[in-house]
């Protein structure tokens, strides 16, 4: 896999502390100043111009294979710490990332998915567990749009690993779509950061995603009816009705 270009200039390197073997390391990250909006898709993925931010959001300890969202990575209790030496460093390969300018995709999915084995040995929500799935998705996809930018004749191959990438970008949505069903059931908002409106958006647009097309009409209608849902939020559930319609006369004249 070809390493995205052009990363490196809109980075630094931050120096952590991991709390769970107490080692110093420097990880990736992005200098947000520097870096220009470019919209979102319809499942809230964030876009930018010059960088994909989602792939500097995990940090992992290359030593012991504590990881955490950035924000999050110092806030661990001791309990948690006990769990991750015993069910995790015990057994990791200590990574060498030293040397890297810029993180490339596939460097990205195995941080962000040491973010979801360490988030499953501590327990974490549903919630949690979902929007990491939701992440690990999101990297698959800027994967795949990267992958499709080669030229094909140097990738004889490009098909298939693109359909590849795909079937994995699907398996990931379709977990966060079944933890965020789960969270509503189980959890109060705000939730994994959103408030009940958008989730209610987040799990509708990750329905159709997957072809649940009937969760995706039953949330579409919570949003439509909802006392306090914005008129943004609204605008949006709107455009996920005609998207969801769209899919309908598909199936129909399948």
């Amino acid at each position: 896999m070809r390493l995205t270009m052009g990363d490196a200039e809109f980075l630094f390197d931050k120096t952590y502390q991991c709390p769970v073997c107490e080692a110093k390391f420097t990880a990736k990250t992005v200098r947000y100043g520097r870096v220009r909006s470019n919209g979102m898709d319809f499942d809230l993925r964030p876009r930018q111009v010059q960088v994909d931010s989602i792939k500097y959001e995990a940090i992992m300890c290359p030593h012991c294979g504590y990881a955490a969202m950035a924000r999050y990575f110092d806030t661990l209790l001791p309990i948690h710490k006990k769990k991750i030496r015993e069910a995790i460093s015990a057994s990791f390969k200590e990574r060498h990332e030293e040397n890297l300018t810029e993180y490339s995709y596939p460097v990205a999915v195995e941080h962000f998915k040491m973010v979801l084995l360490n988030n499953m040995v501590k327990g974490a929500k549903a919630s949690e567990l979902a929007y990491t799935c939701l992440k690990i998705a999101w990297l698959y996809r800027g994967m795949r749009e990267e992958l499709e930018k080669e030229p094909e004749s140097e990738k004889p191959d490009l098909e298939q690993q693109t359909e590849n990438i795909h079937q994995e970008e699907q398996n990931f949505l379709q977990k966060a779509l079944d933890g965020f069903i789960k969270a509503r059931m189980e959890e109060d908002y705000p939730m994994a950061g959103m408030d009940e409106d958008t989730a209610d958006y987040l799990t509708a647009a990750l329905a159709i995603e997957c072809d649940q097309l009937d969760t995706a009409s039953h949330m579409i209608s919570e949003i439509m009816g909802s006392s306090t849902a914005s008129s943004r939020i609204k605008d949006k559930a709107y455009n996920l009705k005609e998207e969801l319609a769209r899919r309908h006369k598909e199936q129909e004249e399948n």
